[in-house]
């Protein structure tokens, strides 16, 4: 594994790269997440796969986003890098936010073969703004220690029923930065919530109907503890109307257990996509 700095478009974007044979897997991950979210899937798929990680701008040790950043310009970022690498193989893996801007990316650019989309790239409505805005003030908050920090973090989880881990707590660790007298989430409260608030610029007609590669949508169907499923199944009727070529598999996985915690049925199912 290494871990190093790219320029593009301006950018200082940071990426954790594992070495394979095929690929390349680029892994791009959710809101408030960053490249280390992806380290399960990255041990999974390394070696039979180029896996590259990426903290997207204004997450982990990328630099900043713009003021005004939106899932457009991430996607433009990532387009970019896979310009640069330039292989008519490359797959993407998108969580979340990262779904969306897959498939924006992949609806602008035919060097993408193949699209995973894990529980994301469906409509957003009212009731996301309410399960998801409350949660942000947090970026904000500051604290006396790193382990202040951590432990926070922690609480966050255990309320929402998920079981504390490596995964996790690499995520956490990379997230957190010192400035000063305090420490706090590297990201940018305002900034984050204009890239949710960009999620309601998809348009799933628009951008569905003009990716040609075959995309895979894992479904998450389990509750992250009180709040409930993420994503409906409903919401993703215009993924299905659009696609061309688009399978599904659902899991018990919940939005964020799909990412912290092994499911094997998931890498497998993976395997037989990409071998197709």
């Amino acid at each position: 594994m290494k871990e190093y700095k790219k320029e593009i478009l301006g950018k200082k974007v940071n990426i954790v790269e594992y070495h394979g044979e095929k690929g390349p897997i680029i892994a791009i991950h959710g809101l408030t997440g960053n490249s280390r979210n992806m380290e399960l899937y990255a041990d999974e798929f390394r070696g039979d796969y180029r896996f590259i990680s990426v903290d997207v701008p204004g997450r982990g040790d990328s630099d900043d986003a713009d003021d005004d950043t939106t899932f457009i310009k991430h996607a433009e970022i990532i387009n970019a890098l896979i310009n640069d690498i330039g292989s008519s193989e490359t797959i993407l893996l998108g969580h979340s936010m990262g779904a969306y801007i897959s498939a924006l990316a992949a609806s602008q650019n035919r060097l993408v073969s193949k699209m995973i989309l894990l529980d994301g790239g469906a409509k957003v409505r009212q009731r996301h703004n309410d399960m998801v805005k409350p949660a942000l003030g947090r970026i904000s908050k500051t604290y006396d220690s790193k382990n202040a920090y951590i432990e926070s973090v922690k609480s966050l989880y255990k309320n929402l029923g998920i079981e504390w881990n490596e995964v996790i707590e690499n995520s956490a660790n990379h997230e957190v930065g010192h400035y000063g007298n305090y420490w706090k989430n590297k990201s940018d409260e305002r900034k984050i919530i204009l890239d949710w608030n960009s999620a309601s610029l998809f348009d799933e007609k628009e951008v569905y109907s003009t990716i040609d590669c075959p995309i895979l949508l894992i479904y998450s169907k389990g509750a992250i503890g009180p709040l409930g499923t993420l994503f409906l199944w409903e919401e993703y009727d215009d993924v299905f109307r659009y696609a061309k070529n688009i399978t599904t598999t659902v899991t018990n996985s919940n939005h964020y257990t799909i990412i912290f915690e092994k499911h094997q049925e998931i890498f497998d199912s993976i395997r037989q996509f990409l071998t197709e």
